[in-house]
């Protein structure tokens, strides 16, 4: 997001104007080939912008290596590829003093071309192989990321013999992250004791013919909007939405019974991501991965300009690797075990 960008208000514009970002180490010029790399900062944690490229940032206590992956276009040289996984990946090998910083691994990133919608990842103490090199797996999902690429955002429950729920994390859009228009709407500021609560599951709540909602609309938050004349005809001025993150929903390995149908894991308290939305409930994830965050602010915005709090049921026990034997991801607890 440019800092003069007429979408940011001045307080905003100012903040990122001021914001101390570290600088790029090569500063000659580079050709389209090229991409740049700088020591990076430790905070913010996750993929966030710099003055020049981006910086991306992991917490890995007791780590010993790390390496930083990202996507690039197929033009580019030395990339390395995954099995199972489509695209070129440029794969860099950080450094400790340099791109460390207590617990913190950190690297920024600059090239000629968009890096926005690009796929990014983590090796963290990756095992070795019997010659003592490092095995590259799958990289790490970032913690941190605000979008993946799961691939089946189109379908739920998507199974079959080429699909895999294997998500990388996603350099976002900025603008869905700095930019909403909140249309100066806040929360109502209801107190405890005022509450009277509404639990629901946004698929649930709104995927029915008999919910009303539009049919396009269907298990998703915007078709929740849609649902708040009926939240106040009940008197509801709290709604307790059950786990909206990115979970996958088609780890579980039963059928049903009877009619064959692959059962799922439906109400999503096995979390991959605690910062990414649910793609599966959002419009417009099957163009753009960054459409769950604009779908959940509005569907928060809309609630709140209908004096409705609301509340996220938030569980960090429950995270969803490995589960009954699938892992064709990889996350951070799956390191920690060797800790």
């Amino acid at each position: 997001v440019a800092i003069n960008s007429p979408n940011i208000g001045l307080d905003k514009r100012l903040v990122l104007a001021m914001a101390p970002l570290p600088q790029i180490v090569q500063e000659k010029p580079f050709s389209k080939s090229q991409v740049r790399v700088g020591k990076g900062k430790p905070l913010p944690y996750g993929c966030t912008q710099a003055i020049k490229g981006l910086n991306f940032s992991i917490l890995a206590p007791d780590s010993l290596a790390a390496w930083f992956v990202i996507e690039v276009p197929s033009a580019q040289e030395n990339v390395v590829t995954y099995p199972g996984v489509k695209g070129n990946f440029l794969r860099f090998q950080l450094q400790s003093p340099i791109n460390r910083t207590g617990n913190t691994w950190h690297i920024q990133i600059a090239a000629p071309f968009s890096l926005e919608g690009l796929r990014y990842g983590w090796h963290i103490d990756p095992e070795p192989s019997d010659d003592g090199e490092p095995v590259f797996e799958q990289p790490v999902l970032d913690p941190c990321a605000r979008c993946l690429s799961s691939g089946g955002v189109e379908i739920w429950n998507r199974r079959g013999e080429k699909f895999k729920y294997a998500p990388l994390s996603i350099v976002p859009d900025f603008r869905a992250l700095e930019c909403f228009d909140w249309q100066g709407v806040t929360s109502p500021g209801h107190s405890l004791q005022d509450l009277v609560i509404y639990e629901a599951h946004v698929r649930s709540f709104t995927k029915n013919k008999d919910s009303g909602v539009k049919q396009s609309h269907a298990g998703t938050f915007l078709g929740f909007i849609e649902k708040i004349p009926h939240l106040l005809n009940l008197g509801i001025n709290c709604v307790e939405l059950l786990p909206i993150f990115e979970f996958d929903e088609s780890q579980v390995p039963w059928k049903h019974p009877q009619t064959g149908e692959h059962l799922c894991q439906y109400w999503g308290y096995q979390t991959c991501s605690y910062n990414t939305p649910m793609q599966r409930f959002a419009v417009g994830s099957t163009s753009k991965p960054w459409a769950a965050i604009v779908e959940f602010k509005t569907l928060v915005r809309e609630l709140h300009r209908n004096g409705i709090e609301v509340v996220l049921d938030v569980v960090f026990n429950h995270t969803g690797e490995g589960a009954w034997g699938v892992s064709n991801w990889n996350c951070l607890a799956k390191g920690a075990v060797s800790h």
